[in-house]
């Protein structure tokens, strides 16, 4: 009577020393963020890691009736993480964080996609220190004012040991609920330009009205959500705010002034916006200057090559995760005529609507299909009110103009005291686009946090032999829900003291059972 007794114990690896990180960077730039977008998170400061032992037993009998067997005992010893971290977002104060995103996994701050234990310090300029860090390490306890940090005392790194790619979906500056977080371009611009702490030094008197062209970003749903990373110079910076939005800026008068290209009047989003179209000057033979023999109005056209009916934005699709997607609007009928010819994606993450992005691919086609022409011609002294994007006709018989549209791309005085202007041609109405309804995609970004349910009570049973080629089988059938995709499936020979893995299913079986007797002879 009574066997033998054995214990096994099996480690699966080596205990970390330190929490493993993918990269490091010394220097880089604090994200400003306007308007709402994902964000991704920076390791700032880390300390206190620890391991977490766990044991997991098996036991095992050998012999029958309880007697003269040997009993066995295997012990697995596993190790799980935790750390106390701080990451960064963006410079601060912040409204707040929608969602989250740890590797694949989506859902709220302090959720199991996250992780619980975050504090939120939204970067107020008087941000005091984490209270837990003044405790515990008093001498790295930092404020980090004007920096929306959060902050884990015992995050769990799983088994890896490894700080997750973490990304926030985060409520910037400027933000306006009323157009689902996006901020106003008219309100960004000066901001950005002239805020005595993160702007870029731009005197706020310097910068003419924005009437105009708020008026004209509120009318079209130009609201926009941008959010700087990266050391790029402010001039970089605010011509991809101008593109997004359609429209340019003049340096007139010693102020900095932004036009519109919009050339039709359009309403919406309680607001209304009216170009003046009307031409400052028609230009004749008496008007331009020049020398000897000359032409007076200079002619270049572009090469068909370089037109192209189709112009893709890529921008950050909010409703995909923020995902890069792309906006393509192509002329149907130059389409139609000489095939599609793609321009090179437009990359302009800070929109964040598809139907923005559209109607921007189309004023884009629009422009290059019926802008062909340039003008250079010379005007005197009289003309010096004049200044880029205004609107003037050109009639000359050589060219076979009559008072034809062009728009002043270039205006500049030379060492005679004449002025060198160049301008495109002008049919009005090519910088507008109507707005289409189109379906957007549904996108392929899996919610891996889903609850599948459980699988369904199995049917187990034995097939008939002709099923199997005359060997014995045990089949099972089982399914779930309309999230379940499939299951393991384990079994236990010792009333579920251990178990052995024997199998999987990927896939939900046809499987039920009969609401009635089955009719005789089925």
């Amino acid at each position: 009577m009574g066997g033998s007794s054995t214990t096994t114990t099996i480690s699966a690896g080596e205990k970390l020393a330190g929490i493993k990180l993918q990269t490091s960077t010394y220097g880089s730039a604090l994200t400003l963020k306007y308007g709402k977008g994902r964000v991704q998170a920076r390791l700032i400061w880390h300390d206190d890691f620890r391991g977490i032992k766990h044991v997991e037993k098996q036991r095992s009998s050998g012999g029958k009736g309880g007697s003269g067997g040997s009993k066995s005992t295997v012990k697995t010893e596993t190790w799980t993480y935790q750390a106390s971290v701080m990451l960064a977002l963006t410079e601060g104060p912040i409204g707040g964080i929608g969602r989250c995103w740890a590797d694949k996994s989506v859902g709220a701050l302090n959720s199991q996609a996250t992780g619980k234990g975050w504090t939120l310090f939204p970067g107020n300029r008087s941000q005091a220190p984490w209270s837990w860090l003044t405790s515990r390490h008093s001498s790295k306890a930092v404020g980090y004012a004007g920096t929306a940090v959060l902050a884990n005392a015992a995050l769990d790194l799983g088994e890896s040991g490894t700080l997750k790619n973490y990304s926030f979906e985060v409520t910037g500056f400027l933000s306006d609920a009323s157009f689902d977080g996006d901020a106003h371009p008219a309100q960004i611009l000066p901001d950005f330009l002239s805020n005595p702490v993160y702007g870029a030094g731009w005197d706020a008197s310097r910068i003419d009205g924005l009437s105009d062209y708020d008026d004209y970003c509120r009318a079209m749903g130009f609201f926009i959500s941008p959010g700087f990373s990266e050391q790029r110079s402010a001039q970089e910076c605010v011509e991809d705010l101008l593109r997004a939005t359609n429209s340019d800026v003049v340096w007139s008068e010693g102020r900095l002034k932004v036009r519109p290209y919009g050339d039709e009047p359009v309403s919406g989003n309680g607001a209304s916006y009216n170009p003046n179209v009307t031409p400052i000057y028609d230009l004749d033979d008496d008007d331009f200057q020049g020398d000897g023999d000359e032409d007076l109005v200079q002619v270049e056209r572009r090469s068909a090559s370089d037109v192209f009916n189709s112009h893709p934005v890529e921008f950050s699709d909010r409703s995909q995760d923020y995902n890069a997607s792309v906006g393509e609007e192509p002329d149907p009928v130059d389409v139609e005529l000489f095939g599609v010819r793609q321009a090179s994606k437009l990359a302009l993450p800070m929109i964040t609507r598809a139907t923005h992005a559209r109607q921007l691919s189309r004023i884009l086609a629009q422009r290059d299909i019926y802008t062909k022409n340039l003008y250079t011609f010379y005007l005197s002294q009289r003309f010096a009110l004049l200044e880029p994007m205004d609107l003037l006709t050109l009639t000359d018989v050589g060219l076979g103009l009559d008072k034809h549209p062009v728009r002043i791309l270039e205006f500049e005085e030379d060492s005679e005291d004449r002025f060198r202007v160049v301008a495109e041609e002008w049919p009005f109405g090519i910088a507008h686009a109507a707005l289409f309804d189109v379906q957007d995609g549904d996108g392929t970004a899996p919610d891996v946090n889903a609850d599948p349910g459980f699988a369904n009570p199995p049917a187990i049973f034995e097939p008939p032999s002709i099923m199997t080629g005359g060997e014995p089988e045990l089949w099972l059938a089982t399914g779930g829900g309309t999230l379940w995709g499939g299951c393991e499936i384990w079994i236990s020979t010792d009333n579920g003291d251990s178990y052995k893995l024997v199998g999987s299913l990927n896939t939900s079986a046809r499987h039920g059972e009969l609401t009635a007797a089955m009719p005789l002879g089925m």
